[in-house]
C-alpha cells in the first residue's frame, strides 16, 4: 500500500466550517420559507413576484428577480401574499376597542398602565392603549349592538357627548345595564376609576360593559402622512398606518395614534400602499362642480360607478376606480404647482350604456383645453390619456353634449389620477 493511500483525509478548520454555516444560513434566509413571497404592484399596476426580506428607511429589500434589490415603498401600489391567509375565525376576545382614527379591534383587558390599559387586541403582542387615544371600549358585547340598541351604546358611539364620558355598567341586582355620565380617571388594578357627581369611585372591570369617551377627553390624531399602508386582514378588518417593519413572521404598523401594532404575516390578505406620488381623483373632493342638465334632468357625477351600477366598464375591461360624468358636467380640482407631473386615465363610454353615446370630452389645465376628444363614441376602443400638469394650479374634467344630448353619454375616466414621476 502506498504512502499516499495511508495519508489522512484533510479536515476543514473550525473557521471554515463556521464561514460555510453562516453563508448557508444567509442563503436560506434569502431564499427559503422564512422570507414570505408576495406579488407587488407598481404605480402603473404592473405586477412582479418577489420575497420580502425586510423594510427600513422607506425601502423594501427583495429577492426573487435575480440579484437582491431594493424598492421604495412610495413606488408601489400594493403588496399581495401569494399564499391565501387561513380562513378567519372568531378572535376569542370578548370585547372591542375603537381608536380615535376609527380603527376597531377586538379587546381583552390584560393589565393597567399609567393613563390607560395594556390589552390583547388579537394580534401578535399585547398593546398599550392610552385612554386619550380611545374613542370607546367595550369589555363584553352584552346588549351592545343590534337594531334595538337597548342600552344606547351604539347611539353613543355614533354621537358621543362632548364634555362627559358615558359609562355602561352591569347592574347585577336589577339584571340590566345602567348608563351613567362620568369622567374616567384610569385603572387601579382590576378596577376602573371614575369621577361621578363630584366624587371618585371605583368598580370592578367585570361590572363594566363599556365606555364611550367624550369628544373633549381625547386627542384626535393628525391624518397619516404618505406613504402609509392599509393592511387588510383575513377577517376583512383594515389597519392603516405607517409601515415600520416587514418581517417573516410579523409586519409592524404605527397607527395615526402612534400605536405600534404587530400583525402576523400569515393573517394578511393584502396591503394597499398609499403613495405620496399618486392621488386618485375619485378620492379627492373637487373644489368646483358645474352641471347643466339636459331637459332639466339632473344626472349627478359618480365615483367608482356609472348609472348602470358599481364599477366602470370599458370594452371588455372592468375597473373599480374612476369617475363617470354625464353631460354637461365639469369638475375642477385645485393643484399645488410641482406636486404632481401628469394626469392620466383611460377614457371611454361605459359599455353598459348602450350604442348611442356621442359626447365631447375636455381636459383643461388652468382653464385652458389641454386635450379634446370630439366625438367620444360608444363602442370605441378605450383611450389612454396623459396630460402634463407640473406647473398647473387647477385641473378640470368636462363632459359636454354631443348631437344626442345626454343619451347614453356615460363618460368614464377609469383609473383617473395625478402622478409624480
Amino acid at each position: 500500500m502506498s504512502r499516499r493511500a495511508l495519508r489522512r483525509p484533510r479536515v476543514p478548520s473550525a473557521l471554515r466550517c463556521l464561514a460555510a454555516t453562516v453563508a448557508l444560513a444567509a442563503a436560506l434566509a434569502a431564499q427559503g420559507p422564512t422570507a414570505a413571497r408576495f406579488r407587488l404592484r407598481d404605480l402603473d399596476g404592473v405586477a412582479f413576484e418577489a420575497r420580502v426580506l425586510g423594510f427600513a428607511d422607506g425601502v423594501l429589500s427583495l429577492a426573487g428577480r435575480g440579484a437582491p434589490e431594493r424598492v421604495a415603498l412610495d413606488d408601489l401600489s400594493a403588496i399581495e401574499p401569494l399564499a391565501a391567509p387561513p380562513a378567519p375565525g372568531a378572535s376569542g376576545l370578548p370585547g372591542a376597542v375603537w381608536l380615535r382614527s376609527g380603527l376597531e379591534l377586538p379587546l381583552r383587558f390584560v393589565a393597567p398602565i399609567a393613563g390607560g390599559l395594556r390589552a390583547d387586541v388579537g394580534l401578535a403582542d399585547a398593546v398599550d392603549l392610552p385612554l386619550l387615544r380611545l374613542r370607546a371600549l367595550r369589555f363584553d358585547a352584552t346588549d351592545a349592538a343590534g337594531a334595538a340598541d337597548p342600552t344606547g351604546f351604539v347611539s353613543a358611539l355614533d354621537a358621543p357627548a362632548r364634555t362627559e364620558d358615558l359609562l355602561f355598567a352591569h347592574d347585577r341586582q336589577r339584571g340590566r345595564i345602567t348608563r351613567l355620565p362620568v369622567r374616567v380617571l384610569g385603572f387601579d388594578g382590576e378596577r376602573l376609576k371614575v369621577e361621578f357627581r363630584g366624587r371618585e369611585n371605583t368598580l370592578p372591570i367585570g361590572n363594566v360593559q363599556g365606555v364611550v369617551f367624550g369628544l373633549d377627553h381625547g386627542i384626535a390624531p393628525a391624518p397619516l402622512a404618505r406613504p402609509y399602508v392599509e393592511v387588510r386582514l383575513a377577517d376583512a378588518r383594515t389597519i392603516a398606518g405607517r409601515l415600520l417593519a416587514f418581517g417573516a413572521e410579523t409586519v409592524a404598523v404605527q397607527t395615526a395614534e402612534e400605536l405600534t401594532l404587530e400583525i402576523p404575516t400569515d393573517r394578511i390578505a393584502a396591503v394597499a400602499v398609499r403613495s405620496a406620488k399618486v392621488a386618485w381623483l375619485s378620492e379627492l373632493e373637487p373644489t368646483a362642480v358645474e352641471h347643466v342638465p339636459a331637459f332639466d334632468h339632473v344626472r349627478p357625477w359618480l365615483r367608482d360607478a356609472t348609472p348602470a351600477g358599481p364599477g366602470l366598464a370599458l370594452g371588455t375591461e372592468r375597473y373599480d376606480n374612476g369617475l363617470c360624468l354625464v353631460p354637461r358636467t365639469r369638475l375642477t380640482w385645485t393643484l399645488e404647482p410641482g406636486q404632481f407631473d401628469v394626469f392620466d386615465a383611460i377614457l371611454g363610454i361605459d359599455a353598459r350604456a348602450g350604442d348611442h353615446g356621442n359626447a365631447v370630452v375636455r381636459v383643461l389645465v388652468d382653464g385652458n383645453p389641454a386635450l379634446v376628444v370630439d366625438p367620444l363614441l360608444a363602442g370605441a376602443a378605450p383611450l389612454p390619456i396623459r396630460v402634463a400638469i407640473r406647473d398647473a394650479t387647477s385641473l378640470s374634467l368636462e363632459a359636454d353634449f354631443g348631437p344626442g344630448y345626454d343619451l347614453g353619454d356615460h363618460c368614464v375616466f377609469a383609473r383617473a389620477r395625478v402622478l409624480r414621476q
